[in-house]
């Protein structure tokens, strides 16, 4: 990646076993190549695999409730200490949407349109994108709003999340 933009902080999730971490080991070094720092989410049965590429930052281990072979039962506790470790580690603003995502969970995004919601909205399930994303802060990858009185979601309402998740509510397919 010479000469080309680096991303922050990427991190991969791989909850699965040594083997299939070894088999995505020439995608991650993919990854590594174009962050700055890179981490992993790793299973218990992956976790030794994952510490031997080279170049990760940090490698955390949880036991996922859907591939760990003797799964602990989800609770919110099991939850939060995932979402606690995530957010020290990507602390973007779609992160919680991802992981609602990755447990099949519909979304209602409220969603500043400093990236594209095409490529970073959460993807694979039921989904509604609420925000002005003509903003004029969009695409400006900021980390503090630029513009004043946020415009691209000061004009989101009650209302409006409200029917969105109703909409969700009843909706099996992904709504944009």
């Amino acid at each position: 990646m010479s000469g080309a933009a680096r991303a922050g902080t990427v991190l991969v999730a791989r909850p699965d076993n040594a083997g299939d971490v070894l088999l995505a080991g020439p995608a991650m070094r993919a990854v590594a190549e174009g962050a700055r720092r890179w981490c992993l989410l790793m299973g218990p049965l992956g976790r030794a695999a994952g510490e031997l590429l080279p170049g990760v930052s940090r490698v955390v281990e949880w036991r996922t409730p859907w591939i760990d072979p003797e799964p602990a039962p989800m609770t919110g506790s099991h939850a939060l200490r995932l979402l606690r470790v995530v957010r020290e580690i990507a602390p973007e603003q779609a992160l919680i949407w991802h992981l609602a995502a990755a447990v099949g969970t519909p979304v209602v995004s409220l969603f500043a349109p400093i990236v594209p919601a095409g490529r970073w909205a959460p993807y694979g399930v039921p989904t509604v994108v609420l925000g002005d994303q003509q903003a004029p802060c969009r695409g400006t990858r900021a980390k503090v709003c630029p513009i004043q009185g946020h415009p691209c979601l000061s004009s989101v309402n009650s209302e409006q999340v409200v029917e969105a998740v109703n909409r969700l509510a009843f909706v099996k397919e992904v709504v944009r």
